[in-house]
C-alpha cells in the first residue's frame, strides 16, 4: 500500500524556480521556458517545433551544474532541512538527481511507469518536486492506490514536494 505524503516548504527559502530561471537556463520566467527555446532555435535558422530532444538538452543542462553551484547547494540544503526530516531517518540520495524538463507539446522523456517495478527496489523513495504550475498533462499522474490503474493527473503550485511510502 502507497502512503502519499505532501511536504509543503516554503518557496522563498527554497527557491528552486528563481535559481533555474537565473543560473541554469537564463530566462527571465521560468513558466516561459517553451517560449525561449523556441526563439533560440528560431535564432540559430532552425525548424522551431519543440520535441524530446530539447527536453533532454534542458535537463542536461541541470544535470551538467557543477557541484558547488547554487542549484546543487540549494538542493543539499532541501535535503537536508525539508526531506530528511520527513523520511525520519538518514537519507542516501543522488548528487545530481534525474531531473525532468517537460516543455507544452512534447512527448515525455520516458514512457508511463511506476517507479518501483522500474527500479526493483520498495525501499526507494522518490520525490516530485515541481517548480512551476503544473496541471492536466503537464503534470504527475497516480493512482488511487498502487496497482489500480486509475490515474489521474496531480495538479500543483511550487512549494510541495510529493512522495509515496509503501507500508
Amino acid at each position: 500500500m502507497c502512503a502519499r505524503l505532501l511536504l509543503p516548504y516554503d518557496t522563498r527559502s527554497f527557491p528552486f524556480a528563481a535559481v533555474l530561471r537565473q543560473d541554469v537556463f537564463g530566462v527571465q520566467r521560468l513558466a516561459e521556458l517553451h517560449e525561449y527555446a523556441r526563439r533560440r532555435k528560431r535564432a540559430l535558422g532552425r525548424d522551431d517545433t519543440l520535441g524530446m530532444p530539447d527536453n533532454l538538452a534542458l535537463r542536461r543542462l541541470m544535470q551538467d551544474l557543477p557541484d558547488d553551484s547554487p542549484f546543487y547547494r540549494l538542493y543539499r540544503h532541501f535535503m537536508l532541512k525539508v526531506l530528511a526530516p520527513a523520511a525520519g531517518r538518514p537519507l542516501s540520495y543522488s548528487n545530481h538527481p534525474k531531473m525532468r524538463v517537460h516543455l507544452p507539446g512534447t512527448p515525455s522523456v520516458s514512457s508511463f511507469h511506476a517507479d518501483v517495478p522500474v527500479t526493483g527496489r520498495i525501499d526507494q523513495l522518490n520525490f516530485w518536486i515541481p517548480f512551476t504550475d503544473v496541471q492536466d498533462t503537464a503534470t504527475l499522474w497516480l493512482e488511487s492506490s498502487y496497482g489500480r490503474g486509475d490515474y489521474a493527473p496531480v495538479p500543483r503550485p511550487p512549494g510541495s514536494a510529493w512522495t509515496c511510502a509503501f507500508a
